[in-house]
């Protein structure tokens, strides 16, 4: 007795063991058999945690020889230790891997036993030790029959067989055609054979290969055998009699998984995991079965997501495609439920603007789940930069460049010239890059000698053909527009003739061009005409055209101000998103008056002007002059591209889908564009009133061929908020 109440027993305590017990046989004692073995277990635990593999070897052999029915148990255990000694360069996770399933077993724990060797192993190549240890830990924990084959042995037995029969009648099929048997019955053979070889496929990629895959893709990558129940029924058509085998070898194993996915059900996550042990010593090539682990480890962080709502600086749309996507990998990991597939469908619906009340009726059930359902709140928060409150008028601006040029005045440009070019203006993002031309900053000097910065829109040397036109174009439409406040202002163009050697710094670089030098022709604006007249003359002598123009800050681009990914999933006040549209409606109805479209309506042309509280659009090359009078047709394309690529992004923070991309547009795009944009409003866009909401469906259909009828549908929603402001 004090013998087995020792806490740690070593190898020499066994061999005093078995010396006492020979002298108490002699002196006519029973054994104490129930004792020595838990005195073996108590050992055994001790050199596994210790990882003594061969003193554990030991103590297993003396505990086999113990009269009981776990000798086979003992026996397996050394066949793992040996297994073991065989990895004895291993690392310390897998020696952890073996000590910890050598415990299992010694507590008859095998299903445990079993998973800690197969998550060790993880996604790596199966060894060959694997097959036999599994295989034994099945017999041994399931006392199955020494001849029991694990399912996929059995699947891929059948599957040999089927594709010979398969084989087979396709020869058949082919004797038959080849003896002139009817039409009709050449056809039938012919279908069926097809059917069986398209079986035989759908086995080998869809079963066979992703039986031991750990992450198998989808469809059929769940822990549920619905893949071998889909293809059941054709392979006994093909193979009578062979469903009992099949149904036989899988009974275990699918009731197994129903236990699994009913404590998923109920979120007993804990159990839903413990049961995949159970399923992998029934179907020990289960691989897949590692990620389902990991997949049920994670819902329950999922789920915390769920019920906490979008970040302060998360896009709600990315939230909800984010959480949706990560639900869809936990249901296709693990298998369906209903609480999983009723989140989902809400997620799904709410991101393509189901209203929330809806889905409230619709699901009450997971309704506790999302607790900010009934808290949402309107991420209205970003404010246009203003010294006073904004209003539809505009201040008169602070500068309005003049008497920059006078006449035709031919200089130089370069460092210590009066003229000087420095950073690129249009490389503060990929889309900022124009087709036609480069913009760069740089200097000037007035009259009165003081130097003012402007951006520099300089042809492309490589794309003079392409270009002429559209500079011709936009001085003619900037000339006319001059006058009209939310205008960028023209300030002179003319000539440059870089010196030889050097050329403009690439589109892929932000390097400046302040060490660039060579000739300069200044035409004022008076003198448009006499510097289109000299164009084709420059041109051929290496002479690259300019327009100056006033100079916009990047950081009051819309774009910073409208995109959702910019902003971070916060908004404009509809108030200020309502200025903004209103403004430029105004400009529109000035250029369409003046029978010129613009087209070219990217969110990157907009820019706020803080010193004149209103909204102002730049690159007018791709617009179009009609002197004959505009189409209806021509102002309705106009206000779709508008609605488009503008409108739509400064409500929603995005562009309508199909709306061309926000990169750099030659003419030929804008024509092809569509004149017809889905709407598909998200969960976000409930904060528009559903005027509004019908107000950017009717523009992005062509509900719209006066630029008025817009502004004034526009007008009422803004009256109406500025009413309520007052209230």
């Amino acid at each position: 007795m004090d013998l087995y109440s020792l806490s740690r027993p070593e190898l020499e305590h066994i061999i005093k063991y078995e010396d006492l017990q020979r002298q108490l046989v002699a002196y006519g004692e029973m054994p104490d058999n129930y004792s020595a073995i838990n005195f073996m277990i108590k050992a055994a635990l001790q050199m596994a945690a210790e990882y003594r593999l061969a003193e554990f070897q030991e103590v297993c052999e003396n505990a086999a020889r113990l009269p009981s029915d776990s000798s086979a148990e003992w026996k397996l255990l050394i066949e793992i230790a040996a297994v073991a000694i065989q990895t004895a360069d291993s690392d310390e996770l897998t020696q952890a891997a073996f000590s910890n399933s050598l415990a299992a077993g010694v507590a008859g724990d095998w299903p445990a036993a079993l998973w800690e060797l197969f998550v060790r192993l993880a996604d790596g190549p199966r060894p060959a030790w694997w097959e036999k240890i599994s295989q034994e830990i099945r017999k041994v924990c399931l006392g199955l029959e020494p001849e029991a084959l694990s399912p996929y042995t059995v699947f891929t037995r059948l599957y040999y067989t089927l594709q010979a029969e398969i084989t087979k009648k396709g020869h058949g099929r082919l004797s038959i055609a080849a003896e002139g048997v009817g039409n009709n019955g050449q056809e039938l053979g012919v279908f069926h054979w097809q059917a069986g070889e398209e079986l035989i496929a759908t086995i080998r990629e869809e079963v066979i290969k992703k039986w031991k895959e750990v992450e198998p893709c989808p469809p059929n990558s769940d822990i549920t055998y619905s893949e071998v129940d889909s293809v059941i029924d054709q392979i006994e058509n093909l193979l009578p009699a062979s469903r009992e085998n099949l149904e036989k070898s899988l009974t275990q194993p699918k009731a197994q998984v129903d236990l699994v996915l009913n404590a998923w059900e109920h979120k007993d996550f804990e159990l839903a995991r413990r049961g995949l042990r159970s399923i992998l010593v029934w179907d020990p090539d289960r691989a897949r079965l590692l990620t389902a682990e990991k997949a049920i480890g994670a819902a329950p962080q999922w789920l915390a997501r769920v019920r906490r709502g979008a970040g302060k600086d998360e896009p709600f749309y990315d939230y909800l495609t984010s959480v949706e996507l990560a639900g869809r990998t936990l249901r296709n990991q693990v298998g369906p439920s209903k609480w999983l597939d009723a989140t989902l469908e809400v997620f799904k619906r709410l991101r393509r603007g189901t209203r929330s009340v809806d889905l409230m009726i619709e699901y009450p059930e997971i309704m506790p789940d999302l607790p900010w359902f009934n808290e949402y709140q309107s991420r209205e928060i970003i404010s246009l930069p203003h010294t006073r409150s904004i209003t539809l008028e505009r201040d008169n601006a602070r500068y309005v460049p003049s008497n920059i040029t006078e006449g035709v005045v031919e200089g130089k440009f370069g460092p210590n010239q009066s003229t000087t070019l420095a950073e690129p203006l249009d490389t503060w993002m990929p889309e900022a890059r124009g087709s036609s031309a480069r913009v760069f900053a740089g200097n000037l000097r007035s009259l009165t000698k003081r130097p003012l910065s402007f951006a520099f829109k300089i042809m492309r040397p490589d794309q003079l053909e392409y270009a002429l036109p559209l500079f011709n174009e936009e001085i003619q439409i900037l000339t006319m527009l001059r006058d009209l406040p939310g205008i960028t202002p023209l300030v002179e163009c003319g000539f440059i003739k870089i010196e030889d050697g050097q050329t403009l710094p690439g589109d892929e670089s932000h390097a400046s061009a302040e060490n660039l030098r060579g000739g300069i022709i200044h035409y004022g604006v008076e003198q448009v005409q006499n510097f289109q007249a000299s164009m084709d003359r420059q041109l051929s002598v290496g002479w690259l055209p300019y327009l100056a123009l006033v100079r916009r800050k990047q950081e009051h681009n819309l774009l910073r101000y409208c995109d959702a990914s910019y902003t971070h999933g916060w908004f404009l006040s509809l108030r200020d998103s309502l200025v903004l549209s209103l403004q430029i409606c105004d400009i529109l109805q000035f250029a369409h008056d003046r029978n010129i479209v613009y087209r070219d309506h990217k969110i990157l042309h907009y820019y706020w002007d803080v010193d004149a509280h209103g909204v102002t659009m730049i690159d007018w090359n791709i617009a179009k002059r009609q002197p004959q009078g505009l189409s209806d047709a021509e102002k309705q394309f106009d206000l779709v591209q508008f609605g488009a690529r503008a409108l739509h992004y400064i409500f929603t923070g995005r562009p309508a889908q199909g709306s061309l991309p926000l990169g750099p547009n030659r003419p030929e795009d804008i024509e092809k564009a569509s004149t017809h944009y889905p709407v598909n409003w998200t969960y976000d866009d409930e904060r528009l009133p559903n005027q509004l909401r019908t107000i950017l469906e009717q523009i992005l259909n062509q509900g719209y061929t006066q630029v008025r009828d817009l502004r004034q549908d526009l007008l009422g929603i803004y009256q109406q908020l500025s009413g309520a402001d007052k209230n």
